[in-house]
């Protein structure tokens, strides 16, 4: 298996964030060697699953700490644009759900405004990845051995993480990493992932 990290910057603040979006989006694709090993050898993009993972960690619809659902749906939009049909949103608690009422993925999205089609309007899922696990194959050793994963996840061909450019109280400054970590199903993942000691 093929796995691709890329990133990209767009430094242009007098564009609004869809179309530094999109020219990220351009950027990544030039020449496709972003989606090159998410593009099957017929060259249908339509049968590969394709799922993103944005910050949920937002409190209320608008929230910095959270990725703008707009921009999750621009996204979304863009990936059509290029082929990429069978698209879901990959959502998951997070510690906050241990202390606070009404935190599951689902309150989460609805509360942070998503609404479930874009723009252009494309509908798109909602996948809860605490539900549907299958076990992975951590190597032993693995801070993660043993832990099962969302088949929505495992499954997919394209995984794109959208993390939004917050602090964290605790962590500090964690971008990707707080996101990625929606990915484990345990609301308490971060006593999960912790080494022992």
């Amino acid at each position: 298996m093929s796995v691709r990290h890329r990133a990209v910057v767009v430094d242009a603040p007098s564009l609004d964030a869809a179309t530094r979006l999109a020219a990220a989006i351009d950027h990544l694709s030039a020449g496709e060697p972003f989606f090159r090993g998410a593009t099957p050898s017929d060259g249908d993009r339509s049968q590969v699953p394709v799922v993103i993972v944005p910050e949920l960690g937002g409190f209320a619809t608008g929230s910095p700490a959270a990725t703008d659902p707009a921009l999750v749906e621009t996204l979304i939009d863009l990936l059509h644009e290029r082929g990429y049909t069978n698209v879901v949103v990959g959502a998951g608690a997070d510690e906050s759900a241990t202390w606070a009422g009404n935190r599951d993925a689902y309150a989460l999205v609805d509360l942070l405004g998503y609404r479930f089609f874009t723009a252009a309007g494309r509908d798109y899922d909602i996948v809860d990845l605490s539900e549907d696990v299958i076990d992975v194959p951590f190597r032993p050793g693995n801070v993660l051995a043993g832990t099962a994963l969302s088949a929505a996840w495992v499954n997919s061909g394209l995984r794109i993480v959208f993390a939004a450019n917050a602090t964290h109280a605790s962590n500090g400054y964690h971008l990707g990493l707080g996101t990625v970590m929606r990915v484990l199903p345990a609301a308490d993942r971060n006593r999960l992932a912790a080494p022992p000691g």
